[in-house]
């Protein structure tokens, strides 16, 4: 797949078969977001589909290009992604988590 779009021989063609897999990985959070935003916006629920969307498109992302390849060095980079897609998964469970707990607690679903 990378040899579709960059010459074998270039030094970013080499990082990125190496750390493709890694990269590739981010795919199975993307879909889940991008379900769950499409869920939020189709139930008409605007505050909380909007919220998720920025949450991977700017406020995890960002910091996660700035911050991961100070850790992961050239990796870091395509981790970045990754990390971004994981942290708004794990914001949509706390956030369903949260409101089934208060629906519950409201007597509404036993």
């Amino acid at each position: 797949m990378v040899h579709l779009f960059l010459d074998a021989d270039l030094p970013a063609a080499k990082i990125a078969v190496r750390v493709f897999p890694i990269f590739s990985v981010a795919f199975i959070a993307f879909i889940f977001n991008l379900t769950a935003i499409g869920y939020f916006q189709s139930v008409e629920k605007v505050i909380p589909s909007i919220g998720f969307a920025l949450l991977r498109g700017l406020v995890f992302l960002v910091p996660a290009f700035i911050l991961m390849p100070m850790v992961c060095s050239e990796t870091g980079i395509w981790l970045a992604l990754g990390v971004s897609e994981i942290l708004t998964s794990l914001s949509f469970i706390a956030y369903y988590l949260f409101n089934r707990r208060k629906v519950i607690s409201a007597g509404i679903i036993s």
